[in-house]
């Protein structure tokens, strides 16, 4: 779609260029000025009749979350930060039925948007402490703004401040006071925190909502703003949003449901606990303090290398920031560990280095279960971890065919690995995922897993660091659509 309009009395083509996904402004008697902006930055688009003209004509006015500027400025620092810029153009037309049918022929190439929705109420868990602590500057200055450009009302948008240790608290308070409200009133959650954060947030939600007869729908918004930010860096295909980029998701109202991992902790039954054997996992069984251990888990379950490079980092949180991670992982490496237990993955395919595919994986007696054992000959565990993320930080891709929007848990290990094949992985890892073709990683995807562990030790539980004891058994299991009360779905 084309049209010609005047923007600061200057007269320009306007072109909507849907397959492209892109709109274009360039001035019709000079080439030099002309500029492409992606749809997806535009907030808002309003027509506004033109009552003094001597024919039909519509002012057309463009909201946009964006660095760029028309006509450009050769001046601007490569550094600009985006903003909230808007666009007017006046537009004529022969008639008012050429009017009319210009104006919903421009609407229905434009992303939907939430100006209809005014009514919906917004509820923003905002962490002030988390990452560079910005997130309440962000609200304040970036993410507010741009939702209030898309059509959403100041007063129906709840701040709800928070910090470690208090999101799942105030997140069970917000769900007694969902369930409250009338089910036709719409609303969503917003979160500008890190994975901690949207980790509590979810539990907290979840905590009071699965004590309910009825199911109950949760849209949720990620605004990353934390020190890690897995779970935002997999709704944008390994790309980290800024602030306004997230605000637009939600602007555009597009959403999909999103799946978790139930993790519990326990024992196997003594009579069958002997470190030989496999049939320890029927007769599993949560323990005693089973609800201090459970919950849902939205990024990682690790365990070995990792768990412990998290696990040893955080007392360094305040005084190295993210740079800790790489410190403490070089000291593993020197006084490298390989820790001693059984797996045991269920409904399981396995990684065919050969034909870079996943197969179904198992034992001619059952072939969809995997029993690994560091009894085996290929010895202990060194790395290991499940998630539902591609990334765990920007470019590391350690399990790149993993998606939270997929129906099964991704398992990565290295048995008895050297410090050189970790190393190897590791930049592996960095480069795309090349890692996935070394001969010292297993790679499976699977819906459940019993792991029990021969030695005290700790384990990372989405960031959060949980001390088990030897012979303790992790039960991880991807949470079915059937069984959910709550079921949540995420703007991308």
């Amino acid at each position: 779609m084309a049209f010609q309009a005047r923007y600061n009395n200057d007269l320009v083509n306007v072109t909507v260029d849907h397959n492209d996904v892109v709109l274009v402004i360039q001035s019709s008697d000079n080439d030099q000025y002309r500029q492409e902006f992606p749809i997806a930055c535009i907030c808002s688009a309003q027509w506004t009749d033109q009552l003094d003209s001597h024919t039909p004509s519509s002012r057309l006015s463009l909201c946009m979350y964006t660095s760029l500027t028309y006509p450009p400025d050769n001046d601007r620092s490569s550094e600009t930060k985006a903003s909230l810029q808007t666009y007017e153009f006046v537009v004529s037309f022969p008639d008012e039925g050429q009017a009319i049918a210009s104006q919903q022929e421009l609407t229905l190439k434009l992303p939907p948007f939430q100006n209809a929705n005014d009514d919906t109420l917004i509820y923003a868990f905002v962490n002030p402490a988390s990452g560079q602590q910005q997130g309440l500057s962000l609200w304040e200055t970036v993410v507010a703004p741009v939702l209030k450009a898309g059509g959403f009302k100041t007063e129906n948008m709840t701040l709800i401040l928070t910090k470690a240790g208090k999101v799942r608290e105030q997140a069970q308070s917000l769900a007694q006071n969902w369930l409250a409200s009338p089910k036709e009133q719409k609303k969503l959650v917003l979160c500008m925190g890190g994975d901690g954060t949207v980790h509590d947030l979810i539990n907290g939600m979840a905590d009071t909502l699965e004590n309910q007869p009825e199911k109950v729908d949760v849209q949720l918004g990620v605004v990353p703003a934390g020190s890690g930010n897995a779970f935002a860096l997999s709704l944008a295909s390994g790309k980290l949003l800024d602030a306004g980029d997230a605000a637009l998701r939600i602007i555009r109202g597009q959403t999909r449901p999103f799946y978790l991992m139930d993790v519990g902790v326990g024992q196997a039954n003594k009579n069958v606990a002997q470190r030989d054997g496999s049939h320890w996992v029927d007769e599993f069984q949560l323990g005693e303090d089973a609800q201090q251990h459970r919950r849902l888990l939205l990024v990682v379950m690790s365990w070995g290398f990792h768990a412990q490079i998290v696990s040893k980092s955080r007392y360094l949180r305040y005084v190295m920031g993210n740079k800790r991670f790489s410190l403490v992982a070089m000291l593993l490496l020197f006084f490298l560990h390989h820790y001693q237990g059984d797996l045991v993955l269920r409904q399981t395919q396995r990684y065919d280095h050969e034909s870079q595919s996943f197969k179904p994986a198992g034992s001619e007696k059952d072939k969809h279960t995997v029993t690994l054992s560091s009894n085996d000959a290929e010895g202990g565990f060194t790395y290991f971890l499940t998630t539902k993320q591609a990334s765990l930080e920007p470019g590391f891709n350690i399990t790149p065919l993993a998606s939270p929007f997929s129906h099964d848990m991704d398992v990565l290990c290295m048995r008895q690995a050297t410090t050189d094949q970790l190393k190897q992985v590791a930049v592996q890892a960095f480069q795309g995922g090349k890692h996935l073709d070394h001969p010292s990683v297993d790679y499976f995807k699977a819906k459940e897993l019993f792991l029990r562990v021969h030695e005290a030790t700790d384990l990372c539980f989405d960031g959060e660091i949980v001390s088990v004891k030897s012979m303790d058994v992790i039960h991880l299991r991807l949470v079915d659509d059937a069984e959910r009360k709550a079921k949540f779905y995420v703007f991308n």
